[in-house]
């Protein structure tokens, strides 16, 4: 909400996956965060992030398959980036799911007796 919302045009989204910290300290992570922060606090912009539509203003992960836990690695190879033009993206189709009482996410809206249900512990 806060990227669509931002008042600049020039506006960047660049998600990461695994742990909340650690990929900020990836060598490329920091390669990115340095060229945007120089380019914006010393005026040194060498990749075009002040010039409009020379970079693609989102990077993002596709998640395919499971690495495992906590593995930065096997994360880096599993989740390939993509860049985009827009967020979000324009031909995103949006779908419905239900959680159905088989405790499996379906299309179809589920009936009353075949919604999941649980006891409250409290």
């Amino acid at each position: 909400m806060g990227y669509m919302q931002a008042g600049s045009k020039l506006k960047y989204l660049r998600c990461i996956t695994g742990r909340h910290d650690l990929p900020f300290y990836y060598d490329e992570e920091v390669k990115v965060q340095k060229s945007f922060l120089d380019a914006f606090l010393k005026g040194e912009d060498r990749d075009g992030w002040s010039v409009l539509g020379k970079l693609p203003p989102v990077d993002m992960c596709i998640r395919l398959g499971n690495p495992g836990f906590n593995n930065p690695p096997a994360e880096l190879a599993t989740f390939p980036r993509r860049q985009e033009n827009e967020w979000p993206i324009a031909r995103t189709i949006y779908k419905n799911f239900y959680l159905a009482g088989s405790k499996k996410l379906t299309e179809e809206n589920p009936s009353q007796s075949e919604v999941a249900k649980y006891e409250a512990p409290w």
